[in-house]
């Protein structure tokens, strides 16, 4: 069961869910395609570099399974880590902006660092989150939403 399964209020709606972007495990991809490329020239270098990009496709997986990210009608959400695990949920009412930093590479391939502060805090910032533009949508949307059905 998920963390945002836990939090959703009955009467709560998600408006959207954010993913890890697969650039998290590139640096493992790199060193299989590498050790595969060398390993048809020099064979001894063929285990040694597949085991390697394996071992580093580890800390990506483990960082996209223990990474939840949404907004909701009422509220967003954010939850990452397992053993230290780090969780906030800051009412739409109380962000004041949602951040996005972009490097060229992460405009090209459409994933980005998002920050959401408010009320005196903001949130540690979510890394290599893919499409992290609509994340800022849903906010503003979620937002938007929630004034037009108070007035």
């Amino acid at each position: 069961m998920s963390y945002l399964s836990k939090v959703v209020g009955p009467d709560e709606t998600v408006i959207h869910i954010a993913k890890v972007h697969w650039v998290v495990y590139a640096r493992g991809l790199f060193a299989i395609a590498l050790g595969l490329g060398l390993g048809a020239l020099v064979h001894e270098y063929l285990f040694a570099l597949c085991l390697l990009g394996a071992l580093l496709l580890i800390p990506g997986w483990f960082y996209s399974f223990t990474t939840e990210l949404a907004v909701t009608d009422r509220k967003a959400v954010a939850k990452w880590g397992f053993l230290q695990r780090q969780t906030i949920e800051q009412r739409l009412s109380t962000i004041d902006s949602v951040r996005v930093n972009q490097s060229i590479l992460g405009r090209l391939l459409n994933y980005g660092t998002i920050e959401v502060t408010g009320s005196g805090f903001s949130i540690t910032p979510m890394k290599d989150i893919a499409d992290p533009l609509a994340i800022r949508r849903a906010v503003e949307k979620a937002e938007f939403d929630s004034k037009k059905s108070d007035a």
